[in-house]
């Protein structure tokens, strides 16, 4: 009865430890034992460890005995029982100072799989008979079937811990699935990616990601290896994996699915913006060819046009001149800002410091913009140096600010923040192209209605606008984009509708500091023409309708 009842309490221990402290305990108690231990064999470090000792003994827990050593040693090489009435006698003895008295001590082995896996010992005052023998070795028949299994445990449990610290390293969201369409396993990026995806609880089955069904999505897609899902301003690509736990079974889904939940939305900025800057390239080379062509052109009729002048004219001829030079002047600016977005045009560089310019600006803006909007000017620092062309940086300034003006007709703010930004190395950087150190950043942004999101990958394409026919050229900020590139920054555009505009300009090194130029409300509130598009008529059609009319 007392087996049978020692059996059912090893089958409840979970692990090691737990099986430890049972048997240890159980053997102080039946065998009425001054002290007990337990130890097992490490077949890595080839040692043996006593696990738990209790009673007088309970000092010897932990202590490692080399192969042989001991009577514990002894007993694990040679598979055999121990019996001492005596074991202050034996020499072998690893603790003699724990056995202050006369002691009898037993030590049997445990032998799993025919396998000597540990040793069980007691000692007590009393002689331990041979019936006491066979209780004992019975004992640890028991625990080392038992130590078998919660070593199993241990290793599997183990191995659990491994794949969920190797599922939580991994960036990707990983979802396991069950036949019934449960989720029983998922990493935090799973988690992350169905707070933003999905309406559902932990009890619930999973239906549908982003509206798109879960049987949708666990077929092979027409094309790639994965399906793109949009969420608001993430994108994550979807892939669905069976589980086969039957080799040869290729049922999908007999035994559930893994989703691997992969966000690209960083991913897809990157490539879009690579793709904007290569189209703009492409643009800014043929743009550059025939701005060349043209300033030619020009240069020659103004030349002309100027002699002309010097003539003896009838009123009406000298004023038909007039308007041609003038014209060929505003043609000479729109090439100009051809060239500008070509980055063809000449640069006098030099350290600016970002703050007084500014401050100069903002006093110019006050006196021309109009009285019913604000502007605030923001900064945490004395110095913000940069390395540029005042004159031309002064330039992609002043067409921001020429568009966040007519962005807010009714009036408004006009913010213009200046601020340090740290690049750490690793961290994702404001913008794709930011290299890691620090950089400068200037915010302007209005309180405009903002940009139709079609219209936002366009924006830096020469001759694209948005404003109202007869209002703009569309070549503002396709020239802030070639001086700002120039400088060897970047520049982009955010906004959403109803919300203004924020637009980032990165600018150049100086020494060995860089300088981050970011301009926000570039364009913000312009309003799309029609279908959208290039909408734009130039001062020259207006005047040459004028004077032909």
């Amino acid at each position: 009865g007392r087996n049978c009842k020692n059996k059912a309490v090893l089958r409840g221990a979970r692990t090691r430890a737990e099986m430890s402290e049972i048997v240890v305990g159980e053997a102080l108690a039946l065998f009425h034992a001054r002290g007990a231990s337990l130890s097992i064999y490490d077949p890595g470090t080839k040692s043996l460890t006593i696990e738990l000792a209790a009673g007088t003994w309970a000092a010897a827990t932990g202590m490692q005995l080399a192969p042989g050593a001991g009577i514990s040693g002894q007993v694990l090489a040679s598979g055999q029982p121990y019996v001492s009435p005596d074991v202050r006698t034996d020499s072998r003895l690893a603790r003699p100072d724990l056995v202050v008295e006369p002691e009898w001590v037993a030590s049997v082995p445990l032998i799993a799989d025919e396998t000597p896996v540990g040793v069980l010992s007691i000692g007590r005052a009393a002689p331990i008979g041979s019936a006491d023998l066979r209780t004992l070795v019975a004992i640890a028949d028991m625990v080392a079937r038992a130590l078998q299994r919660v070593t199993l445990n241990d290793q599997l449990a183990a191995y659990a811990a491994r794949v969920r610290a190797i599922m939580n390293t991994v960036p990707d969201g990983i979802l396991l699935l069950d036949t019934n369409l449960r989720v029983v396993l998922s990493n935090p990026g799973a988690d992350k990616a169905l707070a933003l995806l999905a309406s559902w609880l932990p009890e619930q089955r999973l239906l549908a990601l982003a509206g798109q069904s879960i049987e949708a999505l666990l077929q092979t897609p027409d094309s790639g290896l994965a399906h793109e899902l949009t969420h608001a301003d993430h994108v994550f690509e979807v892939m669905a994996c069976p589980l086969h736990s039957a080799p040869g079974d290729a049922t999908p889904g007999a035994d559930g699915w893994v989703l691997i939940l992969r966000d690209v939305t960083q991913e897809h900025a990157v490539l879009s913006r690579v793709q904007q800057q290569e189209h703009l390239a492409a643009i800014g080379q043929l743009a550059a060819g025939i701005a060349h062509d043209f300033k030619n052109i020009i240069s020659v009729i103004t030349l002309y046009s100027q002699i002309l002048m010097r003539a003896p004219l009838a009123e009406r001829d000298r004023q038909r001149l007039v308007t041609m030079s003038q014209q060929a002047n505003h043609a000479s600016r729109l090439i100009q800002q051809i060239l500008d977005f070509s980055r063809r045009s000449a640069m006098e560089r030099s350290a600016v410091d970002l703050l007084p310019f500014m401050k100069e600006l903002v006093n110019l803006w006050e006196r021309t913009l109009p009285e019913n909007i604000q502007i605030r000017l923001n900064y945490d620092g004395p110095e913000y140096i940069v390395n540029g062309d005042p004159t031309r940086l002064q330039q992609v300034l002043m067409n921001l600010a020429i568009n966040a003006r007519d962005a807010m007709p009714q009036g408004g703010v006009l913010r213009l923040k200046l601020s340090h930004v740290d690049v750490a190395a690793g961290a994702p950087p404001p913008l794709p192209e930011l290299t890691p150190g620090a950089w400068l950043r200037l915010a302007i942004s209005d309180t405009g209605p903002g940009i139709p999101a079609a219209a936002l990958p366009h924006i830096f394409e020469p001759f694209f606008t948005t404003k109202e026919r007869g209002k703009g050229t569309g070549l503002g900020l396709a020239q802030a984009y070639g001086i700002v590139a120039q400088h060897d920054g970047f520049i982009t555009v955010e906004s959403r509708p109803g919300q203004g505009a924020t637009g980032l300009a990165d600018a150049v090194r100086i020494g060995h500091a860089r300088a981050a130029l970011a301009v926000a409300g570039a364009g913000a509130g312009q309003r799309r023409v029609g279908g959208g598009g290039t909408a734009h008529r130039t001062a020259g059609e207006a005047e040459f309708r004028r004077r032909h009319q």
